[in-house]
Order: structure tokens, then C-alpha cells, then sequence
């Protein structure tokens, strides 16, 4: 697992592992996940990400999702 922040675009990237991404679905409001063909999430995007951090800059994140490979 990788995370990473892009300040440009203010979004938060936890990759899950290497592949090719065939679909980006938003499953929630500002939660992307990026999938392979084969339905397995491969990495999410957490837009608006810096509201996310406390004043001491440590990561606050909650997701209230289950993540399950694709049929």
C-alpha cells in the first residue's frame, strides 16, 4: 500500500496495488476507487482531502464502506 497527497488538486491517493485501471467509480461523495478489469479495486481518491487533517497534521479518515472485488 502507497498514500500519497496531491496539493494541486487537494486529494489524498491510497494505492492497493499495481495494475491497470479499467473503471473509476465514485461510491461515494468525493471517494473514487479505481478498479482492474477483473473488478478489484486497485487504488482510492479522497478529494477535498484537507479537511481531512488535524491542525497537528495527522490523517483523520473514516470509510464507511466495504470494499469487495466485482462480479
Amino acid at each position: 500500500m502507497k498514500i500519497s497527497y496531491d496539493p494541486e488538486v487537494d486529494a489524498l491517493i491510497i494505492l492497493l496495488r499495481e495494475g491497470q485501471v479499467a473503471e473509476s467509480d465514485e461510491v461515494s461523495p468525493g471517494l473514487i476507487v479505481d478498479f482492474d478489469a477483473s473488478g478489484v479495486p486497485l487504488a482510492l481518491e479522497v478529494l477535498q482531502a484537507r479537511h481531512l487533517l488535524s491542525p497537528d497534521g495527522t490523517l483523520q479518515l473514516e470509510l464507511p464502506i466495504t470494499l469487495h472485488a466485482r462480479p
